[in-house]
């Protein structure tokens, strides 16, 4: 059985927003998985298009912040696509293609997370155990 870990508990936080007295880790976490999940289940345009302007700008940030600099640049060619109205049939499996290549499963995500919190654990906020 998986012990939940303090990692595991801002995770899951940051999967319904970060909780009440977010720190810079925890929004640029939520708002990064709030970006991934509609891609991974509807692509990267539909994440784009499902996000409000901030949200995507937080979320581009959000991927920064964990050292995916070039998953926020591939990101920012999808908003670009779609702005330009662009062959979006064509990309879409492009776009697809390159955000799986780089970020395949959640485990990346989590990785990229957990070191960041062992480097710079005062960027979350304290867990309040219940």
């Amino acid at each position: 059985m998986h012990e939940i870990t303090d990692a595991d508990e801002l995770w899951n936080r940051a999967c319904e927003g970060g909780g009440d007295s977010p720190r810079a880790g925890d929004r640029a976490l939520a708002a990064l998985l709030l970006f991934h999940s509609p891609a991974m289940n509807g692509g990267v345009l539909h994440a784009v298009e499902c996000l409000s302007p901030d949200q995507l700008v937080a979320a581009l940030d959000g991927y920064r912040h964990f050292g995916f600099e070039s998953v926020a640049v591939l990101i920012g060619e999808a908003e670009k696509a779609i702005q330009l109205e662009q062959d979006l049939d064509t990309l879409e499996a492009v776009f697809d293609k390159q955000y799986w290549a780089q970020i395949p499963d959640d485990g990346v995500l989590v990785k990229g997370f957990e070191r960041h919190l062992r480097e710079n654990p005062q960027e979350y906020s304290p867990l309040v155990r219940k």
